[in-house]
């Protein structure tokens, strides 16, 4: 099953150079599309050309909010079963393809992969059996959906007046959706300065990170940080 995978770009030049070029290593199975918000501290139609199976423009700048409620619209203009959003300064462990997938399969539900406390209040049902748990909403940096479900995103944010601020816990949670999360972290969140995800904090690092994704916590840190 072919997976439409999707991530904003807005300058954060350091993180994305090695974000970007991950994601891409599952470009032959599934697509890789980026968004870019109208970056200033690079060109990403060249920093991004070796990596990207499409690189858009939306039609003005709009923030991440509206930019991802935008890359909803878009994917509905593919023929893609299944659309995968995550961040420019998402980690992603190599395997996260597979867990993806295994998840979906097994549960047909919506499904992330970062595990943090920060949702921690939102556990409706522990699955140890999948490694998961079933909860009512899903953190932007990774979620998984199939078209029927953007499809009752797209129309829930039209009758709220698109965009809506943090669609996606408020939207999803509207729509009584329950969703799958990963108890096992296939990501880390890299943030910028005063971010609750900045790397040198940890508000909302991964719970529970896969051995790579512990292994390349220092080394990214060091690298984005200098």
């Amino acid at each position: 099953m072919k997976i439409w995978i999707t991530v904003p770009t807005y300058n954060r030049k350091k993180i994305a150079e090695i974000v970007i070029p991950q994601l891409a290593k599952h470009k032959k199975e599934h697509f890789l599309h980026i968004s870019d918000d109208f970056s200033t501290a690079y060109d990403p139609f060249k920093l991004f050309a070796d990596y990207a199976d499409q690189i858009e423009r939306p039609p003005k700048h709009m923030g991440v909010h509206k930019l991802r409620c935008w890359e909803f619209r878009q994917f509905l203009k593919t023929d893609f079963d299944l659309i995968y959003l995550t961040d420019s300064d998402a980690f992603h462990d190599p395997n996260y393809i597979d867990r993806l997938l295994y998840l979906y399969e097994h549960t047909k539900a919506p499904v992330s992969l970062y595990n943090t406390k920060w949702h921690f209040n939102a556990t409706r049902k522990e699955l140890p059996e999948l490694d998961a748990i079933y909860r009512s909403t899903l953190p932007g940096i990774s979620q998984l959906y199939n078209r029927k479900m953007v499809e009752k995103i797209v129309k829930a944010l039209d009758r709220a007046g698109d965009p809506v601020y943090a669609w996606d816990y408020r939207v999803i949670e509207y729509l009584n959706t329950i969703c799958v999360t990963s108890k096992t972290s296939y990501i880390q969140h890299f943030g910028g300065p005063g971010s609750i995800h900045h790397p040198t904090l940890t508000t909302d690092t991964a719970h529970n990170p896969t051995n790579y994704i512990k292994a390349m916590w220092q080394p990214i840190v060091e690298k984005i940080t200098k």
